[in-house]
């Protein structure tokens, strides 16, 4: 008969985690943006990085400046998935990692 060693984990501190009061007073522009899921182009020639949650993340404009972004653009004409749920997720798959590091070296964010 086999036993399993069974690991105990310290004790969790309630001091660890944010209140839900300091997680609304949060502004999604100063965290740190996550890897892309998809993009939006939109009718003005604009792009958007938008995360898993469909918020902006940066925000291309025709010029070719780049900035954070939180907001959704009005005339998204095409929108466009790097990923998707299982195998292609960037935590299981390295292509899908490589191609979203290339993709935000060229727009000079990472």
């Amino acid at each position: 008969m086999v036993t399993r060693r069974r690991s105990i984990s310290p004790p969790v501190k309630a001091s660890n985690f944010l209140s839900l009061a300091d997680i609304k007073k949060l502004d999604p522009i100063s965290l740190p943006p996550t890897d892309p899921y998809g993009i939006w182009r939109c009718a003005d020639g604009t792009e958007v990085l938008f995360d898993r949650s469909y918020c902006g993340i940066w925000i291309k404009h025709p010029d070719g400046s780049v900035e954070r972004t939180a907001d959704y653009p009005d005339n998204v004409v095409h929108q466009e998935l790097f990923w998707c749920d299982g195998p292609t997720q960037p935590e299981r798959s390295w292509k899908t990692q490589r191609k979203l590091d290339r993709l935000l070296r060229e727009w000079g964010v990472r």
